[in-house]
């Protein structure tokens, strides 16, 4: 695949990511403002809960690219697109003085109120703090 058709696929599958984020986001939102309080966090950010399209698609390209694998890049692009975790986001902000407590409270009241929190898919970026793979956000 050239250089374009690939940007246009991958603007396909962005497209495809964000209307179904968008079928889900109304219910998701409500469900993450009444946790909140539950948990002594404050939601930031709820303007931006979409990542933009032209974002997504140049993070799918970004990553088929790197990836060294034998694949085709159609199903690197998909793969990338399945795994995809940064369409619909959202931002709590937890007490410093309670953070760890208040996390771990996070995490077990979502699975309580029916979301999906794969293990693999949390990380403790504080350990990054100041170095080389240090993204600022946390």
């Amino acid at each position: 695949m050239e250089n374009f058709t690939i940007r246009i696929e991958a603007q396909r599958l962005a497209e495809g990511l964000l209307a179904q984020a968008r079928e889900n986001e109304l219910e998701i939102t409500a469900d993450l403002q009444k946790i909140a309080p539950e948990v002594d966090a404050k939601i930031i950010g709820l303007e931006n809960r979409f990542k933009a399209e032209k974002s997504l698609a140049r993070k799918l390209s970004l990553l088929a690219d790197r990836d060294k694998s034998n694949q085709s890049v159609q199903h690197k692009l998909e793969k990338f697109a399945r795994r995809n975790n940064d369409t619909l986001r959202y931002t709590f902000i937890l007490s410093n003085d309670r953070y760890a407590r208040d996390f771990y409270k996070t995490i077990e009241t979502l699975k309580q109120n029916g979301f999906l929190i794969p293990q693999n898919r949390i990380w403790n970026a504080w350990e990054n703090a100041e170095t080389a793979k240090d993204t600022g956000y946390k």
